[in-house]
């Protein structure tokens, strides 16, 4: 019936999503990885015809994988895009459970 197919179609979604969650460190250990320096200013220079310029040109890191997206949004579980074909590492949940490992250090039994 188009309920019974709806309920499957629906645990089915479920248990996809859950095959994506990736648990995230708490914010104790997120807060030990050490941060970039900011970039510095000269303000003697500054002035309109030589304004003040960076001596260290700021460092922009463009999102990777989900867990940068995340990482300072506060939750507890996060959901990744997409897993590898064949469980290669190729998909976003490999990659976002590899940076936790690679920056972190941290393993969560569920990842």
């Amino acid at each position: 019936s188009r309920r019974e197919e709806s309920r499957q179609a629906h645990d089915a979604f479920v248990r996809g999503k859950k095959n994506l969650e990736i648990w995230m460190p708490d914010e104790e250990a997120a807060s030990k990885v050490p941060h970039k320096q900011p970039p510095r200013f000269i303000f003697a220079t500054g002035g309109r015809r030589n304004p003040a310029v960076p001596l260290r040109s700021k460092q922009v890191r463009v999102a990777s994988s989900s867990v940068d997206i995340m990482r300072t949004s506060g939750l507890r579980v996060i959901h990744a895009y997409g897993a590898g074909r064949d469980g290669g590492p190729d998909g976003d949940l490999e990659k976002s459970r590899q940076q936790l490992v690679d920056e972190f250090g941290y393993v969560h039994k569920n990842n």
